[in-house]
């Protein structure tokens, strides 16, 4: 049996996590046995997220624009989240899937965050040179999330006392 994961925007982490990961928990539910698992990509953070969901890299077929897929059993879920809503549950699911690892790096200290996109393509802060001299008065540091494994990621957000950030896919770990 093979699970089709893929999906519009599966390489941006947001999607991935709650367009894709959560089809996983409808497999489940289903007690359907998978095989092979059909993703669009195979991006750093897909393989991170999949290694730590116990799928191996041998277990997962990458798609092209010029693939073509013949299997006896396919298995399609339905989309399960929309631009304006996210389930309870789905954040539920997210949440489990991660809370063995989180709990290990549980800091009994919290931190104050600011995500930087300095680094990113769109969406920068124009001065924010001036914004991290501000925050640093107030014992914030400063992380680039690309520069990081999901699990850092994760953990980071998950020991934040307050996170302050611009738009963008890394805060998708405010679930944590």
């Amino acid at each position: 049996k093979v699970a089709v994961l893929s999906t519009r925007g599966e390489s941006c982490f947001f999607h991935w996590i709650l367009d894709v990961i959560i089809r996983l928990h409808l497999i489940e539910q289903a007690e359907i046995s998978v095989e092979k698992y059909i993703v669009g990509s195979s991006l750093p953070f897909q393989k991170e997220v999949l290694s730590l969901l116990n799928i191996k890299s041998s277990d997962i077929i990458s798609l092209n624009s010029n693939s073509f897929i013949e299997a006896d059993n396919l298995v399609v879920t339905s989309r399960v989240t929309s631009a304006d809503y996210i389930h309870d549950w789905a954040i539920s699911y997210i949440k489990d899937l991660f809370e063995s690892t989180l709990n290990k790096n549980k800091s009994k200290k919290k931190k104050r965050v600011y995500i930087s996109r300095g680094n990113a393509g769109a969406r920068k802060i124009i001065n924010e040179a001036d914004l991290i001299m501000k925050l640093k008065k107030y014992n914030f540091e400063v992380y680039y999330l690309e520069k990081m494994s999901v699990i850092e990621q994760a953990t980071l957000f998950n020991n934040a006392e307050i996170i302050i950030a611009p738009h963008g896919a890394g805060n998708t770990h405010m679930i944590f």
